[in-house]
């Protein structure tokens, strides 16, 4: 009976496996990432849960550090790190080249956590991903709130410097059009 239980085990793993390789790569390192994550203790303080999570996306673990955001979320949507773990989760995506779903963790940043200590960089990074994926005007504005709205950070510096460079590029490109 122990020999039947292991290979159909050893079975339903293979299956499983299998499914996931055929849902693609990112299914495949999600599963992986799960896997992980399960293994990993978990603290019980919010506060230590993020510094892991942060801790895995630090080390380039980015689908367990995915893993550990998202779970953050789902047992303290409203503590006050929320924020940072929005941001997080963000930046998961971003290294990921997923600006998609980067900007929707950088806009739940800025639109249900702007006092966070990481909404002036959402912004930053929200004008990152728009210039991506080719929406120049939306990644200007994106520059221009965040000067506007932390007017006093080191990001707002980084937005002005950008912000400058685009309308110089702007003039130049009206030069040549004439």
């Amino acid at each position: 009976v122990g020999e039947l239980e292991g290979l159909l085990k050893k079975a339903s793993d293979d299956l499983e496996r299998r499914v996931i390789a055929d849902k693609g790569v990112d299914a495949v390192k999600e599963a992986e990432a799960k896997k992980k994550a399960e293994d990993l203790k978990r603290p019980e303080e919010p506060k230590e849960f993020l510094k892991l999570a942060d801790d895995k996306a630090k080390a380039g673990e980015v689908p367990v550090a995915r893993q550990l955001y998202n779970e953050f979320l789902k047992k303290w949507p409203k503590d006050h790190q929320a924020g940072e773990a929005h941001f997080g989760l963000g930046e998961t995506y971003f290294t990921d080249d997923k600006c998609r779903e980067a900007l929707y963790e950088y806009g739940k940043v800025i639109q249900e956590f702007t006092g966070s200590r990481s909404a002036p960089q959402a912004y930053l990074r929200s004008a990152d991903c728009f210039k991506k994926l080719k929406m120049m005007p939306e990644s200007k504005l994106a520059l221009e709130e965040l000067v506007s709205k932390h007017p006093r950070t080191d990001a707002a510096k980084s937005a002005k410097q950008r912000l400058a460079e685009i309308q110089k590029e702007s003039k130049e490109s009206k030069k040549k059009g004439k």
